[in-house]
């Protein structure tokens, strides 16, 4: 498991904890056992956040898309926010081969630019880290961290 993956998991396990009152809807392309919530799962092979999710999302129209681990599509129909729990992709280009560093960017970039908040993870990112290219810095916050290590 990488550490996004971790991550990802972690806070996905603890959101309908610290806020009962939401309606948490989670989506998976595949099933994530031993997760510990109900996921919606949207089987697709490829692009499944480009293509199958935006369906998804214009179909049950969600008040928001809170994305933890990859990409926010190119195209949302729900206000997305965006969490970066590693932006080594826009911080070492230079480690990345051509495709891999495009696919991050590709819908990353523009979709961010719809969204009203970005948030970068403490640890995983630098003390002032830039915006990705294109964003003021009032849209990427600094968010402590705030919760204790998993019990």
């Amino acid at each position: 498991m990488t550490g996004t993956e971790h991550y990802t998991r972690e806070v996905v396990r603890r959101l309908p904890e610290v806020a009962p009152d939401l309606d948490w809807r989670f989506y998976a392309a595949r099933p994530a056992p031993g997760l510990g919530v109900d996921l919606t799962i949207l089987p697709f092979s490829r692009l499944w956040s480009q293509a199958r999710l935006p369906v998804e999302l214009a179909t049950r129209r969600p008040d928001l898309f809170l994305d933890l681990a990859h990409v926010v599509p190119a195209v949302c129909p729900a206000p997305p926010m965006k969490v970066f729990p590693d932006p080594a992709f826009e911080r070492f280009p230079g480690a990345y081969r051509p495709a891999e560093l495009a696919y991050p960017r590709w819908p990353s970039r523009p979709a961010a630019r719809g969204c009203q908040t970005l948030i970068p993870v403490p640890r995983a990112t630098p003390p002032a880290p830039p915006p990705p290219p294109g964003l003021p810095p009032p849209r990427v916050p600094r968010v402590p961290t705030g919760a204790g290590e998993p019990s």
